[in-house]
């Protein structure tokens, strides 16, 4: 009859589907957290934000959420029946899990949550947060809300860029087409004018059309790649569009995330993106633990880095001089001198000290031969002068005796 049981009890369980079976104890114990992003996750600066997430739940060492991610990419289908079939799938993957806190990364996903949250997660708390503009109020006014907007940065990286570039007059703006790009472009192009320089708007043009313009950029004038959907409505990778929009032009090329530096751009006051995801983990391990918030503003000097490609630096004849304090330069050609230089410095010091003690040492020895050379010297003559002293005493005293003989033998 045992036999039977089990017999039976294995071919149940092969029977149930696997979707049916429960979720591992341990965790569905643990608190869990979805993150939205409204990109792809070939783009860089989401898998960034990704590891900068990571990186501040994971320092919970105990009991650490569960994190789950998701690439909704709403800025290339941005239409409403996307976003309904979008929700749906949604729904059904998170059936039966348990979400304790929703995180959603750019305005486009925050216009999402807030329009599906209530059929969605009706019960879990939503942390809005964007980097492209200020998380919008409306939203966050909704019960069990929170905000947090990460300074934009636009108007840093351009006074950078003037510092490093003194006699900079326009700059060539490279945007995409998608809605979130275009709203973008027109933030660029306005602080562009703010800060006094030219703007020449690239947005529009196919890549293919694109390089042979930017190889005949007019002096004084530098590019800056905001976007990645072209005329054509092709997305293009950003590293790739970098290298090509690069070695095209001839002029220095920015962007604003410091995760391009090295597909070609000069650098500058740029985000850093895995920074900003330590933020943005930080903030949800906060509302886990119960603490209220409601729309907090973070400035770009706490989520930005300064750093320049010496590679782009040497190509335009950029002083390092000009970088502003604090920079790191990196991708430097071999150089014994500039990377080393305190060292060989020591080792020539110490070089110099030791040479100069051998020649102190060297000199000592010869004034102490000379001095006993001379001291010998001294002593032989004044042995010398002793003897004939004493021989000419001698002589007198001989001759004296010799006197005396003379006369006694006269007497």
């Amino acid at each position: 009859m045992r036999r039977l049981i089990r017999t039976a009890t294995f071919w149940i369980a092969l029977m149930i589907p696997a979707a049916s079976l429960p979720i591992h104890a341990a965790e569905h114990q643990r608190p869990a957290i979805l993150v939205l992003f409204g990109g792809d996750s070939s783009q860089l600066w989401n898998r960034d934000i990704g590891d900068g997430v990571n990186d501040a739940v994971l320092k919970q060492t105990t009991d650490s959420p569960v994190l789950y991610f998701e690439y909704v990419d709403l800025i290339r289908f941005p239409e409403s029946a996307v976003a309904e079939r979008l929700a749906a799938a949604l729904r059904e993957k998170y059936e039966g899990r348990r979400l304790d806190l929703i995180v959603t990364v750019t305005p486009a996903v925050n216009d999402f949550a807030a329009l599906w949250r209530a059929r969605l997660w009706p019960d879990a708390p939503v942390l809005f947060t964007s980097y492209t503009e200020t998380v919008s109020e409306r939203v966050v006014a909704a019960p069990q809300s929170s905000g947090l907007s990460l300074a934009w940065g636009s108007a840093d990286a351009l006074t950078s860029l003037q510092q490093v570039l003194p006699g900079l007059k326009r700059v060539a703006l490279i945007a995409g087409t998608s809605a979130l790009e275009r709203t973008g472009r027109v933030v660029y192009l306005d602080e562009i004018r703010r800060h006094g320089l030219d703007a020449l708007d690239m947005t529009g043009t196919s890549v293919s059309d694109m390089l042979p313009a930017l190889a005949h950029l007019p002096d004084h004038s530098a590019v800056m790649i905001t976007g990645l959907v072209d005329a054509d409505g092709q997305m293009v990778p950003a590293w790739s569009l970098c290298q090509l929009v690069s070695q095209a032009a001839n002029a220095p090329t920015v962007m604003l995330g410091s995760q391009f530096l090295g597909c070609g751009i000069m650098g500058g006051r740029m985000r850093d993106f895995r920074t900003m995801g330590a933020l943005i983990g930080e903030r949800a391990m906060a509302m886990l633990a119960g603490r209220e918030f409601v729309n907090t503003f973070v400035p770009f000097a706490r989520i930005s880095t300064l750093a320049f490609d010496a590679r782009q630096l040497e190509r335009f004849n950029i002083d390092e001089g000009r970088l502003p304090p604090g920079s790191v330069v990196s991708f430097r050609r071999p150089n014994l001198w500039r990377d080393y230089g305190r060292v060989i410095a020591s080792g020539l010091a110490a070089i110099a000290l030791e040479a100069a003690l051998i020649v102190g040492l060297v000199y000592e020895r010869r004034q102490r031969i000379k001095a006993e050379t001379d001291s010998r010297r001294h002593l032989s003559l004044a042995a010398h002068a002793d003897r004939r002293e004493a021989m000419s005493a001698l002589e007198k005293y001989l001759d004296h005796m010799d006197a005396l003989i003379k006369a006694a033998r006269k007497s």
